[in-house]
């Protein structure tokens, strides 16, 4: 479970405060941790249970020191906006060799067309809709002049 650091914290006091009212009531009782385990060796399930609650709220203590904040780092974002960038740059290129093949074998210019000499999906193609109706538009004004 990721936490945010507000929660994290509090979570944090929560436990060192429980772990310390803890040692001080075995110190205002007299009992030490050489006297705990020698009661714990002679039955005293009770203190066990607690000695055994002390380890557990400190090895949590000791996870949420080593928690990072939830979510990507500033660097994961960059190298991702970076891997998106090139792959939209390659895909375009992609789109705009498809477009030249075609009017280079004087083919209709088309979202399906471009999308299958592209060996893109239709729906990347047709982000480039705008591009590819622009294109089989000068190809028909060509054909007719």
């Amino acid at each position: 479970m990721k936490l945010s650091n507000t929660h994290n914290t509090y979570l944090k006091e929560l436990l060192s405060g429980t772990i310390e009212n803890i040692e001080i009531t075995l110190s205002q009782n007299g009992i030490d941790e050489v006297k705990m385990n020698k009661m714990i060796e002679e039955g005293n399930y009770e203190l066990e249970e607690v000695k055994s609650k002390i380890t557990a709220f400190k090895e949590i203590l000791e996870q949420l020191d080593n928690v990072s904040e939830p979510g990507a780092s500033f660097k994961q974002i960059s190298s991702l906006e970076k891997v998106a960038k090139k792959k939209k740059e390659k895909t375009q290129e992609k789109i705009e060799n498809a477009i030249h093949m075609l009017l280079f074998i004087n083919k209709k210019i088309s979202v399906y067309s471009v999308s299958q000499m592209a060996s893109v999906s239709y729906n990347t193609a047709k982000q480039y809709s705008k591009l590819i109706n622009l294109h089989e538009n000068n190809r028909l004004k060509l054909l007719a002049s």
